[in-house]
């Protein structure tokens, strides 16, 4: 595994009430290369905040002194310097878009593998680089969604509805192994690298109360469908 944080010198905060899961965090993130500080409460690192170097900030959502997402809240009122990503042990559809709704900028469910935990500090450190000048516009949440197939954007309407793919296999008439290939599809062409963005995403691109219709099962295939070449 790269190690993460030896070029840039980045840094990450683990505020978490179990201290063998904070020792078990840090132990991973030393491994990448990222330096941490632990604290035991909410309350613990927001008093030391002002004093703090702009970090990455993972959270566990249930903490000694406040929920996770209530200090996710009260870090961004107080400084954009410091993304957090909130740990949790539901990576469910409500669970992301309130982790979203908090602040969080991405969500990581417990137990946390190496690679998952990677990836989260990736997208952490993306949080805390300035962006670069744009060399071409940047698509909106739109245009990236106009690059869904009608069947990528039926799964996409039953991801957000927060459906099982059991459920949307069902009312789409495929497989659940289906479905969930259609969902790394539509990740890879929507650029989003978790729930929580993909979610966000798809909000972002439908106002409220202009949500398409429920997914519903495809129509019999005809013609050169029915031969095997339907279209998805």
């Amino acid at each position: 595994m790269a190690r993460l944080g030896e070029s840039a010198g980045h840094r990450a905060y683990i505020v978490d009430g179990d201290e063998s899961h904070r020792a078990h965090c840090a132990d991973q993130l030393a491994t990448l290369g990222i330096s941490t500080r632990s604290f035991a409460s909410g309350t613990a690192f927001l008093e030391a905040l002002p004093r703090l170097a702009p970090g990455g900030v993972l959270v566990d959502d249930v903490l000694l002194d406040m929920a996770g997402m209530v200090l996710i809240r009260r870090i961004n009122g107080l400084s954009a310097r410091f993304p957090a990503a909130l740990m949790s042990g539901q990576s469910d559809l409500p669970t992301a878009i309130a982790a979203i709704q908090a602040g969080a900028v991405d969500l990581v469910q417990k137990p946390i593998s190496e690679e998952a935990l990677a990836a989260c500090i990736e997208n952490l450190q993306a949080h805390l680089m300035p962006e670069p000048e744009p060399l071409e516009p940047i698509e909106s949440a739109d245009e990236r969604l106009a690059r869904l197939t009608p069947r990528e954007l039926a799964v996409l309407d039953g991801i957000v509805a927060g459906l099982p793919n059991k459920k949307i296999a069902l009312q789409l008439g495929i497989s659940p192994r289906t479905v969930e290939t259609y969902r790394v599809r539509i990740k890879h062409k929507l650029q989003a690298n978790s729930l929580p963005q993909l979610v966000k995403l798809a909000l972002a691109a439908r106002p409220a109360g202009a949500s398409r219709p429920t997914p519903s099962r495809a129509a019999p295939a005809t013609g050169h469908q029915a031969s095997g070449h339907q279209a998805i």
